[in-house]
């Protein structure tokens, strides 16, 4: 069992400064986070502290923005995620799949994919 912060980046060029994730997250034997537990996190734009978010990841694997989809009003509340199906390992490809009005079939079917930038283990933890 190892604690972790993951920082997940956007791979299109033009979302990478907007689109990324940051979550401190328990990992298995298997390198996988655990089951069973929730994490918490941030989300947003990292170079400026207004536009980050505190959100969660759930034990079903949904990333849940909270507060930043009611305050931006435009992001649907949750997003499906293959994170806790993934091996947290530098590099790694992850997708989220946001379901919202405006959003093509091919969109929502596709999702978009993050990478593992950075991962930092977590002392006394």
């Amino acid at each position: 069992m190892l604690a972790v912060r993951v920082h997940f980046v956007h791979c299109d060029r033009e979302m990478a400064t907007s689109e990324n994730y940051l979550f401190d997250i328990v990992t298995g034997a298997d390198g996988r986070p655990r089951d069973g537990m929730i994490f918490f996190g941030v989300w947003g734009l990292f170079a400026e502290p207004d536009n980050l978010f505190p959100v969660i990841l759930t034990e079903d694997g949904e990333i849940d923005l909270g507060q930043a989809a009611v305050t931006n009003n435009e992001y649907p509340r949750y997003h499906r995620t293959n994170i806790r199906e993934r091996k947290i390992i530098l590099g790694e490809l992850v997708t989220v799949w946001a379901e919202y009005e405006e959003a093509t079939k091919a969109e929502v079917e596709m999702g978009y994919t993050l990478r593992i930038s950075r991962i930092t283990p977590l002392e006394g933890v």
